[in-house]
């Protein structure tokens, strides 16, 4: 089952953020561009994850869209953007009757993530998505040894300046049932710190359930924070998570994903 998630939790409004209001331009603004032509479009029934909601780098109630139809359109242009293809990073970017957003996506043949930026809603916006072919809870059983993860990570702070050649490097014990790992970027080096690999159930169908993980996330420049991630693939082959960490007034967000080596 492919399940769209994105993370939802943290990341108060950053004041002193200024961006231009989208009214002016709202005419004839229902367009898209994206820079892969291999798309293909998730199925429209998709579940969310009981630990996973919308991701905002600020304060939800006042940055996020409050229009449905905004709200639809954004999710219909993400559809088209995370597809589980292998294709890679692609840069795209989409325009609505509010706004337009920039999204910057890493897609691996199980599962998918990106950053979402947009510098002209009444504030700057930032979201973080995910989407995954998740690995069945059953087959954690079935699983033993160590198994090491790398992949691209994906930054984005508070000033909406983002990062896309960072790396992420997960180290996964399946015999005592935990993980833990880094990313490295040029701004910033982030500790995911030890954690239980356990089960858990899609909200939608409490008979369909995934393997997951969920822990701490830290800095030796002070930011501190969680970390959230689940498998993709038949044989847990892909991993994919997001973190999100905070230092006063800084904040950073990251979306993160890797392939078995």
């Amino acid at each position: 089952m492919i399940n769209k998630l994105s993370l939802l939790t943290l990341l108060l409004a950053s004041v002193g953020l200024t961006a231009c209001s989208s009214s002016g331009s709202s005419e004839n603004n229902n367009t898209s561009n994206t820079t892969n032509s291999q798309v293909q479009q998730h199925p429209s029934t998709l579940s969310l994850a009981t630990h996973f909601d919308e991701q905002y780098l600020e304060n939800r109630e006042q940055v996020s869209p409050t229009n449905d139809t905004e709200i639809d359109k954004i999710d219909d242009e993400l559809d088209k953007i995370l597809v589980l293809n292998g294709s890679g990073y692609k840069q795209s970017n989409f325009t609505t009757n509010e706004a337009s957003y920039n999204v910057y996506a890493v897609n691996l043949n199980d599962s998918a993530y990106s950053v979402m930026v947009s510098n002209n809603r009444e504030k700057d916006f930032a979201r973080l998505d995910t989407a995954v072919n998740s690995t069945k809870g059953e087959v954690l059983n079935t699983l033993s040894g160590k198994a090491t993860y790398t992949g691209t990570a994906l930054l984005v702070d508070q000033n909406h300046d983002i990062t896309t050649n960072g790396t992420v490097k997960l180290e996964a014990d399946f015999t005592n049932k935990n993980i833990s790992g880094e990313i490295h970027s040029n701004t910033q080096n982030i500790m995911l710190n030890n954690t239980e690999i356990a089960t858990a159930t899609q909200v939608e169908d409490s008979s369909d359930t995934f393997i997951s993980f969920s822990g701490n996330a830290t800095t030796n420049t002070g930011f501190v924070g969680d970390y959230t991630g689940s498998f993709a693939g038949k044989n847990a082959n892909e991993v994919v998570g997001i973190a999100t960490l905070e230092k006063g007034d800084e904040k950073l967000g990251v979306a993160f994903g890797g392939t078995k080596q």
